[in-house]
């Protein structure tokens, strides 16, 4: 029988990426199953914080059509002068 020794290093925190499971202490073979690689993690993340400066952006937008619009009827205002002011 072979015997392997393996190392395995990485960042503090960070997930392993794969599955160990059986071997010879569960009577069966050792199979190795890759459940999530840290490069996908990444990509989500990022895509996450593309949305939310999306978000942000389109709040900053619509707040500012919506001053635009509030000085647009202040203008308005001070051209057409209500015509419910009482005539002397």
């Amino acid at each position: 029988m072979a015997q392997f020794v393996v190392q395995l290093h990485r960042h503090p925190g960070t997930p392993w990426g794969f599955r160990l499971q059986g071997g010879r202490d569960f009577s069966s073979q050792l199979s190795v199953k890759k459940s999530h690689t840290l490069i996908q993690e990444e990509e989500e993340e990022e895509n996450d914080e593309e949305e939310e400066e999306k978000e942000v952006w389109e709040e900053e937008e619509q707040g500012q059509e919506q001053e635009e619009e509030e000085e647009d009827e202040k203008k308005e205002k001070k051209k057409n002068p209500s015509t419910n002011s009482s005539l002397p």
